[in-house]
């Protein structure tokens, strides 16, 4: 699934904009306030799963940039891409290496989102090309992501080992089945109805 991916790019997205970005508000709490206002006005136009107000503590475990805590599960993570990649494009809508990557990486990996959600069991061969196309792309800019974070002695935009994978392997995936067919959960609501029936 995609859950530890965009928890990860959200993080890194959100807790950059809380903890540098003046112009939101004059206090990170103030900038986190303004954003979830934001977020639940462009969650009210959708019916996927929503995302409750998120806490600055929500945006980071051991001090690296993750969407993280008791509300952010793994239905409403993934739903919560669309958020993200608008407000990658309003806040990074300047010139810059940073900027752009950070733009590309929601892009792409929206794009690879359509794919998997739009096509069925098993993707065409001109699916199959654009899905590998967006992961690379995604995985290049994300690359570079971390090295300016690196540089400027912050942990936003780190390349954990599902990150990895979600470049590399998802697209090998897919030349056999789409990978939404393989999630061992598609609603966390099924794994606790599971749960309650096994243990009955």
């Amino acid at each position: 699934d995609l859950k530890g991916i965009v928890a990860i790019a959200g993080g890194s997205l959100l807790l950059n904009l809380v903890q540098n970005s003046p112009t939101l508000g004059r206090t990170q709490q103030a900038r986190m306030d303004i954003l979830n206002a934001q977020m639940k006005a462009f969650q009210q136009t959708s019916t996927a799963h929503k995302m409750p107000p998120l806490r600055i503590q929500d945006l980071s475990k051991d001090g690296r940039a993750t969407l993280c805590g008791k509300y952010v599960k793994a239905a409403n993570t993934p739903a919560l891409l669309p958020f993200l990649k608008a407000t990658a494009d309003k806040y990074h809508a300047g010139h810059g290496a940073y900027h752009s990557s950070v733009r590309k990486v929601f892009s792409n990996l929206e794009a690879a989102e359509k794919i998997f959600y739009s096509s069925p069991m098993f993707l065409s061969d001109e699916q199959k090309v654009a899905l590998e196309g967006h992961r690379n792309k995604m995985g290049q800019h994300w690359q570079h992501l971390r090295g300016l974070s690196h540089a400027a002695g912050n942990d936003f935009w780190q390349v954990t080992p599902k990150v990895h994978l979600g470049v590399h392997a998802i697209a090998e995936q897919a030349r056999l089945i789409n990978p939404r067919f393989t999630q061992n959960c598609s609603e966390e609501s099924l794994m606790g109805r599971a749960t309650k029936i096994w243990c009955a």
